[in-house]
């Protein structure tokens, strides 16, 4: 199937401004640019409604294959050491079991000459809630049109389903980032729509029998919704009882989706006795580095845990001192990087230029939930990248 969408019309300058002060106003959406280039784009990215309901079944697919590598892989320990995890974080996975706490992924599918491809999931921590919900919601009020799926509510309703009315959900992230503060009051306050209490806290107030120190002392919850990647949780002191999160059915997301999380989960699929049908047919050739594909231009190398796009190596996009030194980085330590053939972005044209998109579509426990799109002027999709609302077509 070819895809089916196009770039919506320029925005009038009256609703673009509208768009942007309500998305402040209303969901806490601070980050509108960098330096003089805004981060949500003028125009919509505008999908056609048998093209959604395509990117819906295989994100559908995909989580449903995800879920049952990770129930094998919690099993697995002995694999475990081929995912690229700190040697803390693998230890405490060992003793991890499966979680029945709400969840949520976004895959992201890039287009191609192909059609669109993905390269990764993001089901440990996934951006983006905001801009599907509620900047999404904003702009379709403006336009007069149905709102588009939203993500954020389906997310808190998993939470009021399995923890209930009135239930003490813990809100943890760096509150040193804006744009990290940004989604978790935009999560309390769709959270609170619905009748549960929030409490936010930085992972250093985190305690053991999941508490979190607060102005009005220890304070015990019920659910925690994490907005800090689980790799990061080792470099906190061991009092914080972060520990106890590999194990615990009331952390969202929970901590064994690093399982595949991981850039190097698919080197791992011939332990597996999963069937891995629907990412074998999106996700390019992914293999262990190698001396010889350094140099061979065909290949994108990786961090296993990298974010953001981070510290990715590309031929022609990553600048040559940078891509020096990380081939050095790579060299030294293959165990913690992959290769992953790369396939040829096709680069769509914008009212602002030619630009390439990535389409991340949501999945809350198991159910496709909404999307948002992000284009680049390279094709790296990184935290360069603008932000655009996707609206489906109503017919």
């Amino acid at each position: 199937m070819m895809p089916e969408f196009h770039i919506g019309k320029p925005f009038d300058a009256w609703i673009y401004e509208e768009l942007t002060e309500r998305a402040a106003v209303e969901c806490f959406k601070w980050n509108l640019g960098a330096g003089d280039y805004p981060t949500t784009c003028r125009y919509p990215v505008v999908l056609g409604r048998q093209q959604w309901n395509q990117l819906a079944s295989l994100s559908e697919s995909l989580e449903q294959e995800s879920g049952a590598a990770e129930r094998e892989l919690i099993d697995r320990p002995d694999v475990h050491g081929r995912l690229g995890f700190p040697k803390k974080t693998a230890a405490h996975l060992a003793k991890a079991k499966w979680s029945n706490a709400p969840r949520y992924t976004r895959y992201d599918f890039h287009l191609t000459h192909d059609g669109f491809r993905i390269t990764e999931s993001n089901s440990d921590v996934a951006g983006g809630l905001l801009e599907a919900s509620g900047v999404g919601s904003i702009l379709a009020n403006i336009l007069g049109r149905k709102p588009p799926d939203d993500p954020a509510a389906a997310y808190a309703e998993s939470f009021l389903r399995r923890f209930g009315s009135g239930a003490r959900v813990g809100l943890g992230h760096l509150g040193t980032y804006s744009e990290d503060r940004q989604v978790v009051l935009y999560l309390k306050q769709r959270m609170e729509e619905r009748g549960l209490a929030t409490i936010l806290f930085e992972p250093a107030q985190l305690r053991p029998g999941l508490r979190a120190v607060t102005q009005s002392g220890l304070v015990e919850l019920d659910a925690l919704y994490r907005f800090f990647p689980g790799d990061w949780l080792q470099q906190l002191p061991a009092t914080t009882g972060w520990s106890e999160l590999f194990c615990s059915d009331r952390v969202s997301n929970p901590l064994t989706t690093m399982l595949v999380q991981s850039k190097r989960f698919p080197l791992v699929w011939s332990e597996l006795a999963s069937p891995m049908n629907t990412w074998k047919q999106l996700l390019p050739q992914t293999t262990e580095p190698s001396e010889d594909q350094l140099f061979e231009g065909g290949w994108v190398f990786k961090p296993a845990l990298g974010h953001e796009g981070a510290n990715i190596l590309m031929d022609g996009v990553t600048p040559e001192m940078s891509a020096s030194a990380l081939r050095g980085v790579i060299r030294r330590q293959p165990h913690l990087w992959i290769a992953q053939r790369r396939f040829d972005m096709v680069p769509i044209e914008t009212p602002e230029g030619q630009r390439f998109i990535c389409i991340g579509v949501f999945v809350v426990d198991g159910r496709a939930a909404g999307a948002y799109a992000r284009l680049s002027e390279k094709p790296v999709i990184d935290d360069a990248a603008q932000e655009a609302v996707v609206l489906v077509e109503e017919q």
